[in-house]
């Protein structure tokens, strides 16, 4: 909702149902599914984790700070996120732009001076967040892996158009200011 939010007070004219990252593709939707069955299966069947035989499903659920460290990661990754989208405004996009518009600028200041990809950054550590917090020890790894691969992927593909459109000027500003992503530059 937060997205949807947003996107509709600071970015009105790219305001459409995606918007609602729900047609975010099959994976997404597995994530989500894998991650609510963890918890619903733990929480059913191993209620009691001092006494599980099983210690890494339950390794989460036994450190209550852990859980904290989720909540704080949800909070502060969509803070994260909405900075990032309000900041760009005009030039934040749910998709790729493969062809540079007339009103499409270089956003360096703001969360940008601290991060390249505060969107995607502020995303990663929401969705890891959110497992840490539902005490979820194999989705937290699956969801830390896959999308991290997934914003590897992404921001390598984002990175070539950025310096195709905007050249030096993003080759500078990419040699001083990290991703946001972590063991990605």
């Amino acid at each position: 909702m937060c997205e949807y939010m947003v996107t509709s007070l600071w970015n009105p004219s790219k305001v459409s149902v995606d918007s609602f990252l729900l047609n975010n593709g099959h994976s997404y939707h597995v994530a989500h599914l894998v991650g609510i069955l963890e918890y619903i299966l733990e929480t059913r069947y191993f209620p009691s984790t001092s006494s599980s035989s099983f210690y890494f499903l339950t390794f989460i659920r036994r450190r209550q700070w852990i859980r904290y460290l989720g909540l704080l990661l949800v909070v502060g990754g969509q803070i994260v996120r909405s900075l990032a989208m309000i900041h760009a405004s005009h030039s934040f996009s749910h998709h790729i732009a493969y062809k540079k518009k007339d009103d499409h600028s270089l956003v360096t200041t703001g969360i940008y001076a601290y991060s390249r990809h505060p969107s995607y950054a502020g995303f990663f550590w929401w969705a890891v967040g959110t497992q840490l917090l539902l005490g979820n020890s194999f989705a937290t790894f699956a969801f830390a892996l896959f999308l991290w691969r997934w914003f590897f992927a992404r921001i390598g593909e984002e990175e070539r158009l950025l310096v195709r459109f905007f050249g030096d000027e993003y080759v500078k500003y990419r040699e001083k200011v990290l991703s946001g992503l972590p063991l990605l530059r």
